[in-house]
């Protein structure tokens, strides 16, 4: 936030002192060509549901269960997790019948516009999408995996039954996330091997 700040008030002093309009630079009314000019669309939007680690499962895993889940955590500063997006769509897309595929945000709660504007900058729009809204992050973290140290991205795969059979840290490629999917699809009865 501070260096955003920063930046805002270096373009602030550089820009040029505004002056008072004469008759060639007051403003105009609108034209018919420019009154009915809609905006430029702003890309895909996606919507935040605020989720803590007390509802997590009731909230994010549970709506699912007969299918495998896999919850990818990622944050609009992590490269690779913006990166791997694409993958987890196709992914979701492909085996939509027996997976769903779920994305929790990690940024700090009131930063929606924010994780917005990351999105349509990459043109992205994710279905299913949470924003973890603990003030304190570290409970949530333990709540996932009381290992994981909070590196981002993170995934975690369910079975059917909403079991937990798959931890991936890090980032990883689109066939590491399909093989995991195809061994959780795999599981009888949703049972861990």
């Amino acid at each position: 936030m501070f260096a955003l700040t920063t930046l805002a008030l270096a373009f602030a002093l550089q820009a040029p002192a505004p002056t008072a309009p004469t008759a060639s630079t007051a403003p105009t009314a609108p034209t018919a060509s420019t009154a009915s000019t809609p905006a430029a669309p702003a890309g895909p939007s996606t919507s935040f549901v605020p989720v803590s680690d007390a509802a997590y499962k009731k909230t994010v895993v549970d709506p699912h269960k007969g299918k495998v889940v896999l919850v990818n955590f990622w944050a609009s500063y992590c490269l690779p997790c913006l990166e791997e997006i694409p993958a987890l769509r196709a992914l979701a897309a492909a085996k939509k019948d027996d997976l769903r595929v779920v994305f929790v945000s990690t940024d700090e709660p009131g930063s929606i516009d924010h994780l917005q504007k990351a999105l349509q900058k990459r043109k992205l729009e994710l279905p299913s999408s949470f924003i973890v809204s603990n003030e304190d992050p570290e409970p949530f973290i333990r709540m996932i995996d009381d290992v994981w140290q909070g590196e981002m991205p993170y995934t975690v795969i369910y079975d059917r039954s909403g079991t937990p059979v798959k931890k991936l840290p890090g980032a990883h490629s689109a066939a590491e996330f399909d093989a995991a999917v195809v061994a959780a699809m795999a599981l009888p009865n949703g049972k861990k091997k």
